[in-house]
């Protein structure tokens, strides 16, 4: 897996959008769980986007400081806990955007690219 290179496409996408810290990343364990332990702003992670296997990722807490939740195949799941995150602010503060990453697998470069899908979720005192 391109570990590093996930965490400095996540790195790179969260600080072109926000001035505040990454706090969270959500998405399945594994994805979300690599970007993580490689990021230097040490996120946490929100696993699975089910709040019962990552009670430290609340809705204040999300408020506060926003989340990049990622994700692969297609279609756009949304995490319940963000669902309503985007409810309760009823666009009055939270800014959207999502994007695509594409990378080289690190020992494979001449094979199918690695695509993730991103939606960073940035509170309004956070956005540039």
């Amino acid at each position: 897996w391109p570990q590093a290179a996930l965490a400095r496409e996540a790195q790179a996408s969260w600080q072109a959008l926000s001035t505040c810290r990454l706090d969270t990343v959500a998405g399945d364990y594994w994805l979300a769980g690599l970007i993580a332990t490689a990021s230097p702003d040490e996120p946490a992670v929100f696993i699975t986007q089910d709040e019962r296997y990552s009670p430290w990722v609340t809705l204040p807490r999300l408020q506060a400081h926003g989340a990049l939740w990622v994700w692969q195949g297609d279609g756009v799941p949304e995490p319940p806990l963000l669902g309503r995150l985007r409810a309760q602010d009823g666009g009055a503060g939270l800014r959207e955007h999502q994007g695509q990453w594409r990378m080289a697998w690190p020992h494979d470069h001449a094979g199918e690219p690695l695509v993730v899908h991103w939606r960073a979720y940035v509170p309004a005192a956070c956005a540039r």
